[in-house]
């Protein structure tokens, strides 16, 4: 059986592009019911659209919830859609390794729900995933290091972090995190930025490479808060 979906995750946001308008509620909400879901045939009838480039361990996990997996034809130099009607044919569309705004373009006319996989600017699913990973293997700390290098999956456990009240230590931000650690910040968020050579006596934050195996729960949650 599948466990029923809480109803705080019935009011996810039509998109999932970042972590930014989650709530910190619905983010514990995801993990939690990604830890207890058990999956059975219950997307039968949901047609998930996926980029060419999307790895066959994520669409493994799509075809275990029982959705039909459907290509999405995008042109590689313009990123334009190949058919732009052809959005209605899909209930969710998962994209990997495209700019942020053509996702945020795609985002304002698509009537699918929308979710990044990684792009340019923000990898929510991976920091997620890490999220699913320190609460499954019950990894506590009172402050957690994000390791280098600058990354969107090390961007989006900044703003993960912060929401859920977190505190973090970053060596090296790069220019796009300054701007997102100056901006946490003014909403009291804790984050250290650690001088050049200083070591930081914090527990690692487990790196993209350690939560992938996660991200199949995560991507099947979502799948299901959406489909």
């Amino acid at each position: 059986m599948v466990v029923e979906l809480p109803a705080l995750l019935r009011e996810f946001p039509p998109h999932l592009l970042t972590l930014e308008f989650l709530t910190p509620d619905q983010i514990k909400g995801i993990v939690d019911y990604a830890a207890r879901i058990e999956l059975a045939r219950q997307l039968s009838s949901s047609v998930v659209g996926v980029n060419e480039s999307f790895s066959s361990f994520c669409l493994e996990a799509i075809r275990q919830t029982g959705a039909t997996v459907e290509p999405i034809e995008i042109d590689d130099k313009s990123g334009d859609l190949m058919r732009p009607g052809s959005l209605a044919e899909y209930d969710v569309i998962l994209l990997d390794g495209f700019r942020h705004v053509f996702l945020e373009k795609l985002a304002r006319f698509s009537s699918a729900s929308l979710v990044n996989c990684g792009s340019d600017w923000a990898d929510p699913l991976s920091a997620l995933a890490g999220l699913f990973y320190v609460k499954r293997n019950e990894i506590s700390a009172e402050k957690f290091y994000l390791q280098p290098p600058a990354s969107p999956y090390r961007s989006s456990l900044l703003k993960l972090c912060a929401s859920i009240d977190i505190p973090v230590e970053i060596h090296a931000p790069s220019a796009e995190e300054s701007i997102i650690i100056e901006t946490l910040r003014q909403r009291n968020a804790k984050i250290n930025i650690l001088p050049e050579g200083k070591d930081s006596a914090a527990r690692k934050f487990p790196d993209s490479a350690a939560v992938r195996e996660n991200q199949r729960r995560i991507l099947q949650a979502i799948l299901f808060v959406y489909g």
